[in-house]
């Protein structure tokens, strides 16, 4: 197997990128491939995020200093916003630093609509970059919030319908409910404004799953072979998996070659969204692996937690608090994952089936697509007992289906030579 085809440019298209994304682990590793395949042909590329002010705990804080160090690492320079002064304040630091480093392409990523909207207005051309799979509402394809699968014939459009108007509600009204006056009156507000902004420069709006945003062009930093059938205009860059990316050394010591090996994680996350539940599921998952003696595991816990609550095991169970994910998965027979979109396409490019168990955001949908192309199985987070995890795992390694199909998937992806038309697609996107 030779390594994916990232998408390729052109000399001279585009000389300067800045890459804006949501400062989490999720929202930056899967842009580096990306980034990588753009200055291997000469362009330069810069990232912009949130100091340590935009922080809500000191966990937070450490990572936002720890995407700085990772990204610098990688060869690319990093640029610090200043959150302590307002969005107004950073809206014109992004401009500043647009206009400094002669940026002539800003991407950004779906949660950061607003702040392409500014430099639009500015005369530099503009598209998201998606870490999920990004909709404006359409009657085709549900949220990705939602876990619905399609039929024979697709969605039942009143199941998609419902669906959308439920993330509607939840967006929109659920705020009032705590704030009625305070959260009507800056809804309102902002809803004229983003209005008046984006038809300052020839855009529209509409509802996505993150509320009403301007209708930006949207490019999905994975391969279209993942989704559903789809309504609506995206591009799709193709299978972004860093293999070059920095992963240190795993000690493999006291695990044998002979038994089926499984990686467990619930992404770096799982501590600011559903932390107490992953603490008891990852205890669960502990207590299941102590009564099959064929199974190894590798356990990875978060930085949150520590690594001497999980003292006293086997040596066939290995707890960490931070894994090197891409080198762990080339031995693994199966992987026990949260859904994240970065953990899929990876265990895809590795041949690893997956039990998924979604929690949160964009997991329920990202599940719904693994169970729809047979890559893996779901289960539910809060309710999952031994037995059943154990049923699952074995489901994954013993039935060859999986196996067959996300390798079928693989070597589709990567073979593709409609991949290196990603970026091409992206130029004729952008505003």
């Amino acid at each position: 197997m030779h390594a994916p085809q990232i998408t390729q440019i052109s000399p001279g298209q585009f000389d300067s990128v800045l890459i804006n994304m949501m400062p989490e682990w999720s929202g930056l590793l899967p842009t580096l491939a990306f980034a990588k395949s753009l200055r291997d042909r000469g362009v330069r590329v810069i990232y912009g995020g949130y100091d340590s002010s935009f922080a809500r705990d000191e966990l937070f804080k450490n990572e936002l200093s720890c995407f700085k160090t990772y990204i610098e690492r990688e060869g690319f320079n990093y640029y610090f916003y200043n959150a302590s002064k307002g969005y107004s304040h950073t809206l014109k630091e992004v401009k500043t630093l647009v206009r400094d480093q002669a940026v002539d392409l800003f991407l950004v990523d779906s949660i950061f609509q607003f702040q392409g909207l500014t430099i639009a207005k500015c005369g530099v051309p503009v598209a998201v970059l998606a870490t999920n799979f990004l909709s404006t509402m359409n009657f085709g394809v549900p949220p990705f919030t939602s876990s619905m699968l399609p039929g024979p014939n697709g969605f039942p459009i009143v199941k998609v319908v419902y669906a959308w108007l439920l993330r509607y509600l939840e967006w929109n009204y659920k705020p009032w409910l705590s704030a009625p006056i305070r959260s009507s009156r800056r809804y309102i507000y902002n809803v004229r404004s983003l209005k008046q902004i984006t038809n300052s420069v020839g855009l529209k709006c509409g509802f996505t799953e993150y509320g009403i945003r301007p209708r930006l062009p949207y490019n999905i930093l994975c391969p279209k072979e993942l989704d559903f059938p789809t309504v609506g205009e995206k591009n799709y860059l193709g299978l972004n998996v860093d293999l070059s990316r920095s992963e240190y050394d795993f000690n493999w010591d006291e695990l044998s070659d002979g038994n089926p090996l499984i990686y467990c994680s619930l992404g770096s996350q799982s501590y600011r969204y559903f932390r107490q539940a992953a603490g008891t599921f990852l205890s669960l998952v502990v207590k299941s692996f102590l009564q099959r003696e064929d199974y190894q595991l590798v356990l990875h816990i978060g930085r949150d937690r520590s690594v001497e609550e999980f003292a006293g095991l086997p040596a066939r169970i290995k707890v960490c608090s931070w894994a090197p994910q891409l080198t762990i998965l080339k031995r693994a027979s199966a992987a026990i994952t949260h859904g994240g979109l970065n953990t899929i396409q990876e265990c895809i490019y590795s041949g690893v089936p997956m039990v998924v168990f979604p929690s949160v955001n964009d997991e329920p949908g990202n599940a719904a697509r693994i169970v729809y192309h047979g890559l893996g199985v779901r289960g539910n987070l809060q309710r999952c007992s031994v037995q059943q995890l154990l049923s699952m795992i074995d489901e994954v390694i013993e039935n060859q289906l999986y196996k067959d199909n996300i390798v079928r998937m693989r070597d589709q992806i990567v073979d593709r030579s409609t991949l290196t038309s990603g970026f091409k697609k992206l130029q004729a996107l952008v505003i």
